[in-house]
């Protein structure tokens, strides 16, 4: 007897509701210039910590990602990153 697979997350849960609101903000929330998010300084090294949340190919996805974070209340920055093999990269972090 077969047994069925579990749904993927992304239609499940937290997910479920999520998603479609964090795409609408990427798509509808204007880009900052990338110099004004960049001169955002990063978190304060000494005893605070960042998680990695998405990568972009563009500076702009990155941008607009940094600018809806922030507006939602949440400290956040991006870095540009060299990936070997796969070119440049923008991070976005939050914390």
């Amino acid at each position: 007897m077969a047994h069925p697979q579990a749904p993927h997350p992304s239609r499940t849960g937290p997910f479920r509701v999520l998603l479609p609101w964090l795409w609408a903000a990427l798509l509808l929330v204007p880009a900052l210039t990338i110099a004004a998010v960049a001169a955002a300084a990063p978190p304060d090294p000494a005893g605070s910590y960042s998680v990695h949340l998405a990568s972009f190919r563009s500076a702009d996805g990155a941008v607009k990602q940094v600018r809806e974070l922030t507006r939602k209340g949440w400290p956040s920055f991006f870095r540009k990153t060299a990936v070997a093999g796969k070119g440049t990269w923008w991070r976005v972090y939050a914390g």
